[in-house]
């Protein structure tokens, strides 16, 4: 598998999940009066987590570096070539 195959293949799996959570959500019965707006506020929190890891991917450097804000305007990620790794699995 080439790699833009391996990024549109996480991307496809990736909004398949949201788009399930989404259809999920509307499918929560009732669990009565009491509970309901407990069981709202504990599925936003899930939303609310989901985008927030999202957020924190761009605003850090650990998955785009320094050219975070950029990938989160253009949605372009630049790749380097893997450097080689050792028997250990460090990069040498």
């Amino acid at each position: 598998m080439r790699v833009q195959e391996a990024v549109n293949h996480v991307a496809d799996r990736c909004e398949a999940l949201v788009k399930r959570f989404e259809e999920s959500r509307k499918l929560v019965p009732s669990f009565g009066e009491d509970l309901d707006p407990l069981v709202t506020i504990y599925i936003e929190g899930l939303q609310h987590w989901i985008a927030g890891f999202l957020n924190w991917c761009f605003e850090t450097e650990r998955y785009f570096g320094k050219e975070a804000p950029d990938v989160k305007i253009h949605r372009v990620v630049r790749l380097s070539r893997r450097s080689s790794r050792s028997a250990s699995g460090r990069r040498a």
